[in-house]
């Protein structure tokens, strides 16, 4: 195995979901399993998001919220601040399709929010064009996660099932 793909807790890290309100057990747990895969000559590929939104920002209106484009910038730069010397491949939001329209439109994922009348896309984390990710700290590699369905046949590495944002402008 020359990569692991997990995903970084949001909550765990930032238990409100901002930079305010820090939790070193759940950093030094992040820390600890890519130091740990790298002695083993383990490349992690992190994701940032995975069907976890901390409580504290779901009770603020989640993906919904106008300011989460802003929330989720400033949880991207923690991670790549305290594990981007480390990772290579970083991952923006696992599955976006299915978060937007199994949690947010259909109901069938938590939050359970049925909202199909008003779409599952509001471009709420597009709307103002962040461009945090051109700036990985560590030089690491941000890349989009697409929600498709491949046989592995048609791809040889983790890599090629990824859209390598630095190419979109």
């Amino acid at each position: 195995m020359s990569y692991y793909r997990f995903s970084i807790s949001w909550s765990r890290v930032l238990p409100e979901g901002t930079v305010d309100k820090v939790n070193p057990p759940g950093v030094r747990y992040y820390n600890k399993l890519i130091d740990t895969l790298l002695a083993n000559g383990i490349k992690p590929a992190v994701t940032l998001y995975h069907f976890d939104l901390p409580q504290a920002l779901q009770d603020v209106g989640g993906w919904r919220n106008p300011n989460i484009a802003g929330i989720f910038n400033e949880y991207a730069r923690f991670c790549f601040k305290e594990f981007g010397d480390r990772v290579g491949i970083w991952l923006t939001i696992n599955e976006p399709h299915e978060e937007a329209l199994d949690a947010y439109g259909l109901g069938a994922f938590a939050p359970g929010i049925k909202a199909m009348e008003a779409g599952p896309y509001q471009g709420k984390c597009t709307d103002k064009g962040p461009l945090w990710w051109k700036r990985v700290e560590g030089g690491g590699n941000l890349k989009f996660l697409l929600s498709l369905l491949f046989t592995p046949s048609q791809f040889s590495s983790l890599e090629a099932l990824t859209l390598d944002l630095s190419q979109v402008v």
